[in-house]
C-alpha cells in the first residue's frame, strides 16, 4: 500500500473515531456534521434553533460539551499530519521501504579451519 494512502485512512480513523464516541456519550448535543440550520446547546439543558430547521427539536435534554473536545477530534489527525510531514521518523521510514533489501542467498565461506 502506498505511504500517502495509509496515512490518508490512518487521519480518516484518527477523525472519526473520537467522533463517533463523542456523538455517542454526548448525543444530538454533539453534531458531526451540523449545518446553519439546526438546534444547538443553549447550555440549560434546553435547546436553541439556529437559523431555520425543518427538524424537530430534539426530545432529550442538551448537554454543553467543552470546547477542548468539539475540536479534539479536529486537532488530533492535524498533529499527526505534522508529525508525518515534518519529522525525521517518518521520512526514514519511507527511506527505508526505497532501499533495496538484503541479498541473503549469498553462498557461505566453505573453508573453515
Amino acid at each position: 500500500m502506498d505511504r500517502s494512502l495509509k496515512v490518508l485512512i490512518i487521519i480518516l480513523i484518527l477523525y472519526l473515531t473520537p467522533s463517533l464516541i463523542l456523538k455517542a456519550t454526548y448525543g444530538e448535543s454533539y453534531s458531526l456534521w451540523s449545518s446553519e440550520n439546526s438546534w444547538i446547546p443553549d447550555g440549560n439543558g434546553d435547546w436553541k434553533e439556529l437559523g431555520s430547521t425543518n427538524k424537530p427539536k430534539p426530545d432529550e435534554p442538551s448537554q454543553v460539551v467543552p470546547l477542548w473536545l468539539l475540536y479534539f477530534p479536529i486537532f488530533l489527525p492535524t498533529f499527526f499530519l505534522i508529525l508525518v510531514m515534518f519529522t525525521p521518523l517518518f521520512k526514514d521510514l519511507d527511506h527505508n521501504r526505497n532501499r533495496p533489501p538484503d541479498n541473503q542467498s549469498q553462498p557461505e565461506n566453505e573453508s573453515q579451519h
